[in-house]
């Protein structure tokens, strides 16, 4: 699959939320999303301050997740992962999602 020419990496996720302990990042990078799980409810809240910052030059709008969003993004990436490899068939705390866009 292409990706958006915003898309972040998981460096450029670990170093928005850096001082947060950071359990798992499923990116999304064709929709330039991507949920986040941290490790406390306290990380998690934080995390919820980021909102509207800058992750360099994309402006990233961080919201509270639905855990089935988690597991969806997991599957997701877990099947495109298979796909590129060309593997057929099924595979089998808190969280925030974010978007990015482009600012500037």
């Amino acid at each position: 699959p292409e990706h958006g020419p915003f898309a972040a990496t998981l460096e450029d996720v670990l170093m928005f939320f850096q001082g947060l302990v950071v359990v798992d990042v499923v990116l999304d990078k064709v929709k330039n999303e991507g949920v986040v799980l941290f490790a406390n409810h306290m990380d998690f809240q934080m995390a919820l301050g980021r909102d509207r910052q800058n992750m360099g030059r994309r402006y990233i709008e961080v919201f509270q997740g639905k855990r089935m969003e988690y597991y969806n993004a997991i599957v997701t990436s877990q099947r495109i992962t298979a796909q590129q490899r060309g593997y057929g068939g099924q595979m089998g705390g808190g969280g925030v999602r974010y978007a990015g866009s482009q600012r500037g």
